[in-house]
């Protein structure tokens, strides 16, 4: 009964430590897409004698800063993610094309690799849509500033 519940407590905190970074990334996309959207705000409902293009660039530059600094940030986590994933999905995908499913054993194996496949292809492309947002919002600001 000790070991099982060591177990599960050692399974919750291995989850944990593999989808809080990606989660952090997800949040910090969220916040800086919303720090743009409120600029947008800014310039859209203020009349043009009250907003000077002085203050908006300004703002328009510290959020760029942000933006820096959460690529700095993030970069070595989205490049390990990348590039340990993208081969896993490879691989777990020609085990999938390779596999048998004839015993039960090579069902459960099957059904392991594919929920594996799934979910580590989940993770990329959230990841990889969540940066592409914060990336639109940035060059549509660089555009148009």
């Amino acid at each position: 009964m000790v070991y099982r519940l060591i177990h599960l407590i050692f399974c919750a905190f291995d989850s944990f430590a593999w989808a809080l970074p990606f989660a952090l990334f997800y949040v910090s996309c969220k916040l800086l897409v919303g720090l743009f959207e409120d600029l947008e705000n800014k310039i859209a409902t203020a009349s043009p004698n009250v907003l000077r293009i002085e203050f908006l660039r300004k703002e328009h530059g510290k959020l760029c800063e942000t933006v820096a600094l959460a690529d700095r940030v993030f970069s070595p986590l989205m490049l390990a993610a990348v590039s340990l994933d993208v081969p896993l999905i490879c691989i777990n995908f020609y085990q999938l094309v390779k596999s048998p499913a004839s015993s039960k054993e090579d069902i459960t194996f099957v059904a392991t690799v594919l929920y594996w496949c799934i979910t580590v292809t989940v993770k990329i492309v959230f990841i990889m849509m969540s940066g592409v947002i914060v990336n639109e919002k940035v060059r549509y600001h660089l555009l148009f500033s």
